[in-house]
């Protein structure tokens, strides 16, 4: 997820993902469960109250800032050795 979209909302401002994005996140954990899903995030985001339960990986400028992590991910999970 990056802040692709700047919203204005009672006077405040702050940035999210696209709401595809987002609708896309919860298929996710609806398809697989909160368990198996982690999302990449790019840091200095807004988190909807809805997904705040969904594993988090923050990055700060690209994700190859994390590729280790992720990787860490993916053992636990089982998906790679």
């Amino acid at each position: 997820m990056t802040p692709d979209d700047d919203i204005l909302s009672g006077g405040s401002q702050y940035s999210q993902a696209r709401p595809n994005v987002i609708f896309e996140a919860g298929w996710f954990v609806g398809r697989l469960g909160i368990q198996h899903a982690c999302l990449l995030m790019k840091e200095g985001m807004a988190v909807h109250s809805d997904i705040d339960g969904i594993s988090r990986i923050h990055f700060r400028d690209n994700v190859e800032e994390k590729v280790l992590e992720i990787q860490q991910k993916l053992q636990a999970a089982g998906l790679v050795s």
